[in-house]
């Protein structure tokens, strides 16, 4: 695969920067909603319930390197999901249920966004830090939207 060769700003290399480390979710509200709204079944929510708790040391590990956006996350010491997406690129990588999507990662200002377009749905992820904080807006079909907060570790 070869990526678009892409140039990048002393302002956009510091921001890549700011979000690579490990990140520990502290607070979570309206993730059921929006993973409703994007097609997840009700099981698949259930099954998952440990993804959207605080309580149970959810930690993403993100790695900007200019070309990808390599994203792990760790619900104690088992890993829900790894990907590593191109960025600028649209790639093919399953959703967080499993289901195949496409997914198209940008980077602008202080913030990383992810498109993704699944069977019947497009929704948003949009990461941006501030400092030792990190915040996720997703937003999902007709306005729904997720926040998730977290801090650096």
């Amino acid at each position: 695969t070869t990526h678009p060769q892409v140039t990048w700003s002393v302002h956009q290399i510091s921001t890549m920067a700011a979000f690579n480390g490990n990140w520990k979710l502290t607070s979570n509200e309206g993730v059921g909603a929006f993973s409703k709204s994007i097609g997840i079944a009700d099981a698949k929510i259930a099954e998952n319930k440990d993804f959207g708790d605080p309580n149970c040391n959810v930690v993403e590990s993100i790695t900007v390197d200019g070309s990808t956006v390599a994203i792990k996350i760790a619900i104690g010491d088992r890993v829900f999901r790894d990907s590593k997406l191109p960025i600028g690129t649209e790639a093919d990588e399953p959703g967080l249920d499993g289901r195949p999507a496409k997914h198209m990662v940008t980077i602008s200002g202080n913030s990383i966004t992810r498109v993704q377009k699944g069977d019947g749905y497009e929704c948003s992820y949009v990461r941006t830090t501030d400092g030792s904080t990190m915040t996720v807006v997703m937003t999902g079909p007709g306005g729904v939207t997720a926040t998730r907060k977290y801090v650096k570790l």
